[in-house]
């Protein structure tokens, strides 16, 4: 064993020596030392032999390099969840590879998504300004709109007072972010985020942002809305290059690095639009759910192909696992997609569709009109955010008999279409023998009657 450790360093040290060096190997006994008070570091855990992490450390240890002289307050480090468990456990890694950042000893945040330099680099350097400004770093900055220095402006000049008049802020629908409180309230990976920077002249701009916060208020911590006065925030201003008055910046959830720029019109349905794709709401401006909403057009689309078998009970397991399956592209609609699931594990028990149905139907009532059960809470005790999940499961159900409704219809329809058919078939049968036996007959008059009478029931038809 002691034979391959070399070998497996080698493994994980692909490029340079040298190189290797800038990444530093993390243990209990060193790990205040690199994840310290005044550094911003970034940190591997892997295991030997594993593949995906010797790639990940190749990118990582030319990142190291690079950074070694313009960002030397940034530190690179690897810890080895098998020499080290107690720091696998302690920072839930429980899989690998996994990349972390500890700015300033604080709470680790993961970074997701692909792991490139570009993709690294914009992920440090939103967190090098949390970095900057607590390691007393700051610099003095000019105005990017005009006037006095960002830097310098006074109180005067600062946001409006609670109590004046211009002030946009009424409803409380909006986050106050400074640079030592935005990586808490922005780049928490469990939500969505939208930052406005903005001065006081902002003016009606800025009130359309707060009415759309307010829009999205009952999404409970699906979305979160932040606000930063650039007279007071400088930093933030010059570390986003803020143009615009308000610059609205969008972090999606679990992938806080790959920040959004919003580059539409400050409009309230636009926005609201805007942020219904990006998250998969349902909000109509008012903020009001949309008719349907929670309904998954894709999953409708499987199951209206495949109404029968739900119709029949028949295929269900496999149906499932497509339903499964198409929820891996809907990152947005995966807690709806969940009930369409849960639907199906009861029709596999052996339910009829319409006693699922009619049973969920019925439960979600009850809660909306002031019982209880499900877990979600009762009528009047229920949050707004409950209730409108709950009216998304009630519009889920109705989705879903419409699909059964439209299939009988159908079958219905088809049915007696080949009854039609069938007859018509009968009728141009007796229409040709009757011809036959007429010219055989030569009763040219009886013939006709008799044809006339086939010609008016197939009319009838």
């Amino acid at each position: 064993m002691l034979l391959l450790l070399p070998l497996l360093a080698g493994l994980l040290s692909p490029i340079s020596p040298a190189e290797a060096k800038r990444v530093l190997d993390i243990t209990e006994k060193n790990l205040a030392s690199v994840v310290g008070t005044k550094t911003l570091a970034l940190v591997l855990f892997y295991s030997p032999g594993c593949q995906p992490c010797v790639e990940v450390l190749s990118v990582m240890q030319r990142l190291a390099l690079s950074h070694s002289v313009s960002h030397p307050d940034v530190k690179f480090g690897r810890i080895d969840i098998r020499q080290e468990p107690v720091l696998a456990m302690r920072f839930h890694a429980d899989e690998v590879p996994v990349l972390k950042a500890f700015p300033h000893s604080s709470t680790p945040i993961t970074f997701y998504g692909e792991v490139t330099e570009e993709a690294l680099v914009k992920f440090l350097r939103g967190l090098r300004l949390q970095s900057a400004v607590k390691a007393g770093l700051t610099r003095s900055g000019e105005s990017l709109y005009g006037g006095a220095s960002l830097e310098t402006a006074t109180d005067d000049g600062g946001a409006a007072d609670e109590g004046d008049s211009a002030n946009p802020w009424t409803t409380g629908a909006t986050v106050v972010v400074n640079a030592s409180s935005y990586a808490s309230v922005i780049l928490d990976n469990e939500t969505n985020a939208m930052l406005a920077l903005y001065t006081p002249e902002c003016g009606e701009p800025c009130a359309v942002y707060e009415k759309i916060a307010d829009v999205f208020r009952h999404e409970g911590h699906h979305v979160v809305f932040g606000r930063a006065d650039v007279t007071r925030e400088p930093q933030l201003a010059r570390f986003f290059q803020a143009q615009r008055n308000p610059t609205l910046l969008w972090f999606p959830r679990g992938d806080k690095n790959n920040i959004v720029r919003y580059g539409g019109d400050v409009d309230l349905h636009e926005i609201v639009g805007f942020i219904n794709d990006m998250t998969g709401s349902h909000r109509q401006p008012d903020g009001k759910l949309e008719p349907g909403a929670g309904r998954v057009a894709q999953i409708e689309r499987l199951l209206r192909d495949r109404a029968a078998d739900l119709v029949l009970g028949r295929n269900l397991q496999q149906l499932s696992e497509e339903v499964a399956q198409a929820a891996s592209d809907l990152p947005h609609s995966k807690r709806y997609v969940f009930y369409y699931q849960r639907l199906l594990r009861q029709l596999m028990k052996g339910s009829p569709i319409d006693r699922v149905l009619e049973r969920e139907n019925a439960a979600i009532d009850q809660l909306l009109n002031g019982g209880s059960g499900g877990g979600i809470g009762g009528g009047s005790k229920m949050s707004r955010a409950e209730r409108d999940e709950a009216h998304k499961l009630h519009n889920i159900i109705s989705g879903v008999v419409d699909i059964i409704v439209d299939h009988l219809q159908g079958e219905r329809q088809s049915a007696e279409a080949a009854a039609v058919a069938e007859k018509r078939r009968l009728m141009e049968e007796q229409q040709k023998r009757l011809h036959e036996e007429g010219e055989s007959a030569g009763d040219e008059e009886e013939f006709t009657e008799q044809a006339e009478a086939v010609k008016a029931t197939k009319e009838e038809l």
